[in-house]
């Protein structure tokens, strides 16, 4: 029904889905155990195993890796693209031979990759985010700056409260937010307009009128010169973004 191309896509896609029941045996494991079970291995296998995990589970056992192994292994998740199924076999049947599990052998699946990597970082608390953004800012600055510019889009601008939302704000030129707006969902315009001034207000208000069309480009870079503002606000710790499971309570 498909045709011939589509359908071993589609196959393949499906395949794809039971690789990680390769790492079944791992999921009960604690980090310590599995960051001791995997001392000694190459960066690259440690994130072909880290790659199969739930980003939970990999998050604690990147947290429980000394440096310099966990940026070593957070850079080859980065890079790492498909992995054979003779590689995965091989890496599978070692860590069961040493934990007494039963081999299964499955397909081949495309792992690693920066979204993976931001999805295992933003779960291993704020601690470990900096010292591994750092670490991997030292050796590659570009993946750095690519990692940060996942982990914080535009849309989660409405995680910041009033206060911060406002130093992030400040001096910030109105064509540039008008631009930001454009097609903004009403949550952020609403977070925006009610931390400016009422003149700002006023100002943004009109040049929102008289902007017209506009390329998406424009819009686009209007956003992330507000989301690079963010990350160095946060990053001198002039500011609080709030991220999943990061609540604190004080009683």
């Amino acid at each position: 029904s498909f045709g011939s191309e589509r359908a071993a896509a589609v196959l393949g896609r499906v395949g794809s889905t039971s690789m990680s029941a390769s790492f079944d045996f791992l999921a009960s494991a604690d980090a310590a155990h599995l960051a001791t079970l995997l001392d000694g291995e190459l960066p690259q296998t440690v994130a072909l195993v880290l790659a199969h995990l739930p980003a939970e589970q990999a998050a604690a056992v990147l947290a429980a890796l000394p440096d310099p192994a966990r940026t070593d292994v957070a850079q080859a998740i980065a890079t790492m693209g498909t992995a054979s199924q003779e590689a995965i076999v091989i890496v599978a049947d070692a860590l069961k031979a040493r934990t007494g599990s039963l081999a299964s052998r499955d397909s081949p699946e495309v792992l690693g990759g920066v979204e993976p990597l931001v999805e295992i970082i933003g779960r291993s608390g704020a601690t470990i985010e900096k010292a591994l953004l750092a670490s991997i800012e030292d050796r590659d600055s570009a993946l750095a700056e690519d990692i940060r510019s996942r982990m914080f889009t535009f849309a989660d601008i409405v995680k910041l409260d009033d206060r911060d939302t406002q130093r992030v704000l400040r001096g910030m030129d109105i064509r540039s937010l008008a631009l930001a707006l454009k097609g903004a969902q009403q949550p952020i315009v609403d977070l925006i307009r009610r931390n400016v001034s009422e003149r700002n207000r006023e100002n943004l208000d009109e040049e929102a009128r008289t902007l017209g069309p506009v390329r998406v480009s424009q819009v686009e870079e209007a956003r992330a010169e507000i989301v690079r503002t963010i990350r160095a606000l946060e990053a001198a710790g002039d500011i609080t973004v709030q991220r999943a499971d990061e609540d604190e309570y004080v009683y």
